[in-house]
């Protein structure tokens, strides 16, 4: 069986760059969740293979200003 959902690292600025696979979309979230933290603006998201559907990113981190 083929994997069926694609994480996907979205730098600030740049074109989506595949990382990694995974058959379920909680193997999916538990190694998207343990790859590292991006700079500032970037982020990471889940796409489901099959439907083509984002189903899951992390939120970008913005810097505190005062």
């Amino acid at each position: 069986m083929e994997n069926r959902f694609d994480i996907f690292e979205l730098a600030s600025a740049g074109f989506p760059q595949w990382v990694d696979s995974a058959m379920t979309l909680p193997e999916a979230r538990e190694k998207m969740a343990a790859l590292p933290l991006l700079a500032t603006g970037g982020q990471y998201l889940i796409r489901d293979f099959h439907s083509g559907a984002v189903v899951d990113y992390t939120f970008s981190v913005q810097p505190a200003t005062t």
